[in-house]
């Protein structure tokens, strides 16, 4: 069981506390933690005691606070070159864009895009533009979706070296920064 803090004056809608304190209404933009030490410590220590509380959980621990999209890199080439990710048909009511808490499955969903050779991982902060999709039963991260476009400024690419560039700064084909 996991923990996340809670405001205990709700009077927005938003109930659930974000990294830097604001209030959100999605449960899995709000802070986890993996015990309630930990959730209660923040408390303490950001003064959040006269209306702040905490609350069991089963959603994971999202430490980063991002969410991963596997593509080739063909795609990724084409949102730098647009300037946007946009929706697709994905099976959902309407066009949508879907993202993981989940690295491996991104790099898993992107391998089956072209290979190895051609697989390309994205990432964005995880935000109150982002759900969790209705099609997954349980779902936990599994399956995040945002009916926006994404602009290529708000996604960081991974490079070779497994460290993140942002994605209108970088090279996806030769893995090196773009000459600016």
């Amino acid at each position: 069981m996991n923990y996340l803090i809670v405001d205990t004056t709700e009077n927005t809608g938003r109930m659930y506390i974000g990294e830097g304190g604001e209030n959100c209404n999605l449960e899995e933009n709000a802070m986890v933690f993996a015990t309630e030490k930990e959730a209660c410590e923040k408390i303490e220590k950001n003064g959040w005691g006269d209306w702040a509380s905490t609350m069991e959980t089963d959603y994971p621990v999202n430490s980063d606070g991002y969410i991963y999209h596997g593509t080739g890199k063909g795609q990724a080439l084409n949102i730098q070159r647009d300037g946007y990710m946009k929706p697709n048909k994905t099976g959902e009511e309407q066009p949508s864009i879907s993202f993981t808490n989940d690295l491996d499955y991104a790099k898993y969903h992107a391998k089956s895009k072209g290979g190895v050779s051609k697989m390309c991982i994205l990432r964005t902060k995880l935000t109150d533009d982002y759900q969790l999709s209705p099609r997954i039963v349980n779902n936990k991260g599994d399956e995040y979706i945002t009916f926006k476009n994404v602009p290529s400024s708000e996604l960081e690419v991974m490079t070779m070296g497994d460290s993140w560039q942002p994605l209108d700064t970088w090279n996806v084909i030769f893995n090196e920064p773009l000459n600016t």
